[in-house]
């Protein structure tokens, strides 16, 4: 059956979001007595929850088969948004085909002011991650499904919570293959062969980071990459940064800069690590 007349949809809850890759703490502490051990420790889980949130250029009917666009009335009137303490509400005026295809329908159309960056972490892969950030979101998103565009070519789709009226956003695009990041890892100058079971009191290693710009407009990067945390006291860690990073209490190291069309970034880390020599660590 068609049906032409008001609808009123409602605030749903988000299935899936693109993400944004987040670096988790590289933690760094000693093994436990006995010191005898089967194998090497395991690494913190890398599996990318990445972001959580991405920006909505219009509020879609979330259907999960491909959607053809509304026929709308002429004479219906603008979309009606009421909001609550616990909820959002849009009363609308739509025409419904009865051919059981999904339909969606503008609701409001508005612009939002918003700066890019490309994120870059070695540990999630070589390409970047384009990033919009919304510093003031002029007005409240509901959550659902997305479809996102990029100098006006489709980017891909993706799922977003709710994001309140005047809150700060971080929106990712997906990938940018053309900005890249190379990570080589340092041969180790002190400590026995392998960095993960040392019997030494001390222990040196490090790596080098080379991003390159390889598209054809200028590109702001953050670049995230970590040291290893100690959470024990006995256990400390020095570090080399060439160029400075800022860096948090967990030692996860984030750099911003820009780079032109063709451009490279060196940056050399190294790390210096003491403990007690009658302890064996694992990181």
């Amino acid at each position: 059956l068609s049906f032409m007349g008001e609808i009123k949809l409602f605030t749903q809850n988000p299935s899936k979001a693109v993400q944004i890759p987040l670096l988790y703490t590289w933690a760094l502490d000693f093994m436990p007595d006995p010191v005898l051990v089967a194998g090497l420790a395991e690494r913190p889980s890398a599996s990318a929850k990445m972001m959580k949130r991405a920006v909505m250029n219009q509020i879609a009917y979330d259907a999960e088969e491909s959607m053809d666009f509304m026929e709308m009335s002429a004479a219906a009137p603008e979309p009606v948004m009421t909001e609550s303490l616990i909820n959002m509400a849009i009363t609308a005026t739509a025409k419904v085909e009865g051919n059981n295809v999904p339909v969606s329908m503008d609701l409001k159309k508005f612009k939002i002011p918003a700066k890019h960056k490309v994120m870059l972490c070695r540990d999630y892969g070589q390409e970047g991650w384009l990033v919009c950030t919304v510093d003031d979101m002029p007005e409240p998103i509901l959550p659902g499904k997305v479809e996102l565009y990029v100098d006006g070519q489709p980017a891909g789709t993706t799922q977003i919570g709710y994001i309140g009226r005047n809150e700060k956003a971080e929106i990712s695009f997906g990938q940018m293959p053309l900005v890249k990041v190379k990570k080589d890892t340092l041969t180790a100058v002190s400590g026995t062969q392998s960095r993960f079971l040392s019997s030494s009191g001390s222990i040196e290693d490090g790596y080098n980071l080379e991003v390159t710009n390889g598209s054809s407009i200028e590109a702001n990067i953050e670049l995230l990459d970590k040291v290893p945390y100690p959470v024990n006291e006995k256990i400390t860690v020095d570090t080399t940064i060439e160029p400075a990073a800022e860096e948090n209490k967990e030692n996860v190291l984030k750099w911003k800069f820009s780079l032109k069309p063709g451009e490279k970034q060196l940056i050399s880390v190294k790390y210096k690590i003491k403990y007690p020599a009658d302890k064996k660590l694992q990181y």
